[in-house]
Formats: C-alpha cells, sequence, structure tokens
C-alpha cells in the first residue's frame, strides 16, 4: 500500500490554506482587547497597586494575558488540524492508511505503553509526510504571536493609563485623519492629552511608541521623528536587552526609553533619558497632564 508524501502546496491549496488558517484563528483566539481586560479582572488589581508597581503590574497583566492566549491558540491548533484531515482528501488518506498500516486489527494484545510507542510513531510519520502543511501554520502562528503580543501589550499600557484616569488618544480615537493631517506615522500609538491637544500645542503633549522588543526596529522611531520632526516621543519596551550604545544613540534623537524599573536600575541608573515605569507613570505623564488641567 503506497502512502503519499506532500512536498509541497500548490498556489491555489496554499491560498485556501492560508485564508482557512486566518478564519479559524479569528473565530478561536480572542482580540488583544479581551486578553488584556481578562489578565487585569483575573489578577484583581486595585488603583493603588497600579501606581506604587507598575512594572510589576505590566509584567503580570503580560504574563496572565499571554497564558490566556496559549490556551486559545491550543484549541485553534486542534481545531484547524481537525478541519484539514476533514476537508482535504490527500491528508485524509495519508492519516487512513496509517492507520490502516500501522494501528487497525493489528496489535490487539499489545501492552498500553506498545501500543503508545505505535501511536508515537503513526503522529510522527503523519506529521512528516504532510509537513508543507504544518509549516505554513507554523509561519502564520509565529506572525500572530509577534502582532498579538505587541497589540496586548499596548492595550496593557492604556489599561492603566484608564485606571489611573490619564487622558490619552490611541490611534483608534486618533483615527486616519489625524495621522494624515499632521503628516504622523502610525509609530505613534498614544498621545496625550488628545489630537485636539496636540494641534492646540504639541510640544506639550506626550507622545507615546509602544515596542515590545527592540532590536533595530529603534531605528523605525528615529526615522519617524526625523521625517516628521516631532519635538519628542516616549518609547516603551518591556525589552530588557537594550543596550547602552542604543540609549545614548537615542538620546541625541530626544527618545526617552522606558523600561522596568529593574532594568532601569541594573544598566540605566546614570542614563537621564532611560526611564522606569514607575516614574514614568508617576512623574513624567503627570507633568505633561498638568498643563492642561491649568
Amino acid at each position: 500500500m503506497k502512502i503519499e508524501t506532500i512536498f509541497d502546496l500548490s498556489a491555489d491549496e496554499k491560498k485556501w490554506w492560508g485564508v482557512t488558517i486566518k478564519q479559524k484563528r479569528n473565530e478561536l483566539v480572542r482580540t488583544p482587547e479581551f486578553y488584556a481586560e481578562y489578565a487585569y479582572e483575573a489578577l484583581r488589581l486595585s488603583t493603588e497597586q497600579v501606581k506604587q508597581t507598575p512594572s510589576d503590574v505590566i509584567e503580570s497583566l503580560r504574563e496572565t494575558a499571554w497564558h490566556r492566549h496559549l490556551e486559545d491558540e491550543c484549541v485553534f491548533h486542534k481545531e484547524i488540524i481537525t478541519f484539514l484531515v476533514e476537508n482535504r482528501d490527500i491528508p485524509r488518506d495519508i492519516l487512513a492508511k496509517l492507520y490502516k498500516a500501522n494501528i487497525a486489527n493489528k496489535y490487539t494484545n499489545l501492552t498500553k505503553e506498545e501500543l503508545f510507542k505505535k501511536m508515537t510513531l503513526l503522529v510522527g510519520e503523519y506529521a512528516g509526510r504532510i509537513m508543507p502543511y504544518l509549516y505554513a501554520l507554523s509561519l502564520s502562528t509565529t506572525n500572530s504571536r509577534r502582532s498579538r503580543a505587541g497589540k496586548t501589550f499596548e492595550r496593557v499600557i492604556e489599561k492603566i493609563l484608564t485606571i489611573l484616569d490619564y487622558p490619552f488618544a490611541n490611534q483608534a480615537r486618533l483615527g486616519n485623519k489625524f495621522y494624515s493631517e499632521n503628516g504622523i506615522g502610525k509609530i505613534v500609538d498614544a498621545v496625550i492629552p488628545s489630537a485636539d491637544g496636540y494641534a492646540s500645542n504639541r510640544a506639550k503633549c506626550a507622545l507615546l511608541t509602544m515596542k515590545t522588543t527592540l532590536r533595530e526596529r529603534w531605528q523605525e522611531v528615529v526615522e519617524e521623528l526625523q521625517r516628521t520632526n516631532l519635538p519628542h516621543i516616549f518609547l516603551l519596551t518591556v525589552d530588557g536587552a537594550i543596550t547602552q550604545n542604543v540609549a545614548a544613540t537615542l538620546k541625541s534623537y530626544n527618545i526617552t526609553i522606558v523600561v522596568y524599573d529593574e532594568v532601569k536600575k541594573k544598566k540605566f541608573a546614570s542614563f537621564d533619558n532611560v526611564k522606569g515605569y514607575e516614574k514614568f507613570f508617576a512623574k513624567e505623564l503627570p507633568h505633561y497632564i498638568s498643563y492642561w488641567q491649568d
């Protein structure tokens, strides 16, 4: 009995699989807003906790949200592979033949351990024979995780701003008109206090950009400031691998980095353009907000 192996997907099959993955993920994996709100409710955080230990709060919110996301992602992966086997002839036929050749009516006298070993071999061989489907799914999941991690981080920061009753406008509130009229790219994730405030006196507004990891992406922020002549921007991150050289470079472009308090203490104690989250929420932002309250 010949068992087929899939070495590549046709253009039409790649398109179908890509669309199917996206549809199923949207059905089964919730939005970053959901996960951020779920984490807040699950942790039962008080306003006082947010004020006193924002670094710990951000870390806990992100970790709780991520674990909940992974639970949904696990269900998604189960459902998408099941859907593939049920709806595509070749993957279904491969599994049926492998089962018939290795399991069905062959090993009724096997111990549980022996049967488990046979099942393990079947799963491994099946994965190898449909690898192009799994590879495309893996790439899609990796890209989705990056995007969702970043958006969830943004929602976590927005949640803290809301708890602290700080006025702000995120990208959704600012709208495309704000970006086009001001020639600003979407590198700006939030404006404090508002779009109207920016139009009135942008020098008195706090502009926030949020990136979970920097690597070379900090250059995007530099390019945006140079292109638009923005006066200053806060770069919020949870990346503890930032180097002192990068911090020094960003200082020359009037970019303030905001990091976990522990990172600030250990690596950037002498850097005035690197702030910990505690000082950022307790002093930096209130300084800007006070101008609009007078």
